[in-house]
């Protein structure tokens, strides 16, 4: 049995690994069945679980089931600021065993969707000139060609194509020095203006391998 003083932690605990297998998994489950449940069932998934969840828990330690929450609450005085932590901690806990719950029903089916399509997003290593330091641009730049370079080439021994998008300012730079103004394509107009906060991102693509993505 468990002891009082425990079950609110307990039932945050508990609370918070339903919620992420149930919404999180609706997610993955929506994508394995090829969309059966679509986004209303995904969200019927989130909202319809939480309802059910809260209510399971209200009376055992509040229903927070969400860091920020008890944050919210203790932030306007409707809880202990001393308790924060291990609510925090159970929820933490929680949230990890959902998602190893998640793992452990689909196992290996996420790579077995047939999307075959990944995302790798490097932060702007140019942000770093900002701070005046030289050996520190240079280092991010090292740093960034790095790992670009160990994902491209991790995709072509997977025998897959790799699709490089820069901002505007990188990629004028590349249409103009290495493809020619006739050889990429996807450029958004105007990207030869170097304006990080209004310019949309295009992505260039050299004329050799517009066919692969056909």
């Amino acid at each position: 049995m468990i002891p009082s003083s425990l079950r609110p932690l307990a039932a945050e605990f508990v609370g918070t690994a339903l919620f992420v297998f149930l919404g999180a998994g609706s997610v993955v489950m929506n994508a394995h069945t090829a969309g059966a449940l679509g986004a209303t069932g995904v969200a019927l998934a989130h909202g319809v679980g939480l309802a059910i969840i809260v209510s399971m828990t209200m009376n055992i330690s509040g229903g927070h089931i969400n860091p920020a929450v008890t944050f919210a609450l203790a932030a306007t005085k409707r809880f202990p600021w001393r308790e924060v932590p291990m609510y925090w901690a159970s929820q933490v806990l929680g949230a990890i065993l959902g998602a190893f719950g998640i793992w452990a029903t689909f196992a290996d089916r996420g790579r077995d969707l047939g999307y075959g399509f990944g995302v790798v997003n490097f932060a702007n290593p140019d942000m770093v000139g900002h701070t005046g330091s030289i050996p520190a641009v240079t280092e991010a730049v090292e740093t960034t060609d790095t790992c670009l370079g160990d994902v491209v080439a991790a995709v072509e021994r997977a025998g897959g194509v790799s699709l490089v998008t820069a901002e505007p300012v990188s990629l004028a730079a590349c249409r103009a020095q290495r493809y020619g103004k006739h050889s990429v394509h996807g450029l958004r107009h105007r990207a030869e203006v170097a304006d990080h906060g209004y310019e949309p991102t295009g992505f260039g693509l050299p004329a050799e391998g517009v066919e692969s993505f056909r």
